[in-house]
């Protein structure tokens, strides 16, 4: 989900490695791209008006890269496993309202494919045809999130990581597929999501989610979604604050997702993504945790 508190809607073991994750939840497209800022002394990941926007490097070897779950177009500026990433003070609040400076983001979630991701760049360039360019915000990485996200403090990263990642260490590999387009809407009704609903592999991922609750809840994670609907969100538009305008933006997103799900949802169903490894992020690391592989019989 992209990261945020959605309300309302429409319809093998623990490796220890670690790279950067970029997170900026989206791209606005627009006439100019965003500009990188130079690397600094400072951590990019605290909350002080900058957060991560861009791609994960590759990783060495013939190991696949792990995409970042809110990634832009901007290159790594450091090369290598380590990255300073650029935050913007917009996309934290639309990420985490509660975040503080001082602040780390963390979240655990099921990276995306070359298929799936691909598909859904047809789908976020549909809806610019529904929509003006400049109104969609594209997630240029879709994931699937299996835990809200939470703000920590410094010195707690450490032990978060730890605990998430003992929490996986079992966690079997698995399928998913998608059952259909569909909409959500954050808690503040401010901006409202288009994404695909898993419909096949929900339950391994609801285990998955459930274990996260158990193991995080000391450090303040709220218990995931008592509906839970995992998604991958793939572009946003903004809703007006007016009520009557509300309800004619929400009616349109409708519509467009529903042209969605015409034109395409038959080809969506036959995609399916396996998933491998997880992601760990914690503030401007991301620690990536591979899955075990079926017992042999």
């Amino acid at each position: 989900m992209a990261l945020v508190a959605y309300a309302s809607s429409s319809s093998e073991a623990s490796s220890g490695d670690e790279r950067d994750a970029g997170s900026a939840s989206s791209r606005r497209r627009s006439a100019s791209p965003e500009r990188a800022a130079q690397p600094s002394r400072r951590p990019a990941a605290r909350v002080e008006g900058l957060k991560p926007s861009t791609q994960p490097v590759q990783a060495s070897g013939s190991q696949r890269r792990l995409p970042a779950p809110f990634a832009s177009s901007a290159r790594p500026l450091i090369a290598g496993r380590e990255r300073r990433t650029t935050w913007t003070e917009e996309r934290a609040k639309r990420l985490a309202p509660g975040v503080v400076p001082g602040q780390w983001l963390c979240y655990v979630f099921a990276e995306s494919e070359t298929a799936l991701a691909e598909h859904l760049r047809t789908a976020s360039d549909a809806l610019s045809v529904a929509f003006a360019s400049s109104d969609v915000d594209l997630i240029v990485e879709p994931h699937i999130s299996l835990s809200r996200p939470l703000p920590i403090e410094n010195a707690e990263r450490p032990r978060f990581a730890q605990a998430a990642k003992a929490a996986l260490r079992d966690t079997p590999r698995t399928t998913v597929a998608f059952a259909r387009y569909t909409t959500l809407v954050n808690d503040d009704s401010s901006r409202l999501f288009f994404a695909v609903e898993v419909g096949l592999g929900w339950q391994p991922l609801r285990a998955v989610a459930q274990s996260l609750d158990e193991a995080l809840r000391p450090f303040g994670l709220q218990p995931y979604y008592a509906e839970s609907r995992f998604h991958a969100s793939f572009a946003s538009i903004a809703l007006p604050s007016d009520p009557d305008e509300l309800s004619a933006g929400k009616a349109r997103a409708e519509a467009a997702c529903a042209k969605l799900e015409d034109d395409s949802g038959e080809a969506l169903r036959r995609l399916e993504l396996h998933v491998t490894r997880l992601g760990v992020t914690v503030g401007d690391k991301t620690h990536v945790c591979r899955l075990l592989r079926p017992a042999r019989e």
